[in-house]
């Protein structure tokens, strides 16, 4: 298992060059004050673990993996895991260059309302990462790309067609009534589709023809 992990963190590691590059970036663009970016950095994340299924499709990792004991299983365990790390590592990354633009900017910066957006950003990236990876599993990288873009555009269209029929009025009440835990509601949510996504991601890569 250990040696799974490493794996994707060597691959990870090998896309620095591009991830100090758009650090610098969006540093400088931070001071700058053209935007606020530091909630970027969670969904770099994201094309980081895409470009561990790359490297893998690319060397034909499944094939190989799929002869090592429990390495189907394994392989699925470790980008998950690798993945919980990589958010984490950004997040925590996020919420540096964030008092750091503020210091040099003299801004005022609310501790609580900043680490607030972080975790909810990095909630948000995990969210979307529940529905890429069997998407990623069942039908490729390239194919799920497709079907990540078509899952989005639909939440859109379906979203924006729903809210007209909803009370606002209601919808404020509901809000104010999870107000105090829906910090904990949505990571409770989070993780229970995180590990039902684990499942089925499992549930495809010990069908899957190798």
């Amino acid at each position: 298992m250990k040696g799974f992990i490493k794996k994707d963190l060597a691959i990870a590691r090998s896309n620095i060059k591009m991830l100090a590059v758009l650090f610098v970036l969006y540093t400088i663009i931070g001071l700058l004050g053209s935007m606020d970016i530091s909630f970027m950095l969670p969904f770099i994340s994201v094309m980081v673990i895409i470009s561990t299924f790359n490297c893998d499709a690319l060397n034909n990792w499944e094939a190989y993996a799929a002869t090592l004991p429990d390495g189907r299983r394994n392989s699925v365990k470790s980008k998950y895991l690798v993945t919980l790390l990589i958010v984490f590592a950004s997040t925590i990354l996020s919420i540096i260059l964030s008092f750091v633009i503020a210091y040099v900017n003299s801004q005022d910066l609310n501790i609580g309302t900043t680490l607030l957006s972080m975790i909810i950003t990095s909630l948000c990236t995990l969210l979307f990462e529940c529905f890429m990876f069997p998407l990623i599993y069942k039908y490729g990288v390239e194919k799920a790309r497709i079907g990540i873009f078509i899952i989005i555009f639909g939440i859109i269209v379906i979203g924006g067609f729903l809210i007209q029929f909803i009370n606002l009025s209601s919808l404020d009440r509901i809000l104010l009534a999870i107000k105090d835990y829906g910090l904990i509601i949505f990571i409770t949510i989070v993780g229970i589709l995180l590990y039902l996504s684990y499942r089925i991601s499992l549930k495809f890569q010990m069908k899957k023809d190798l």
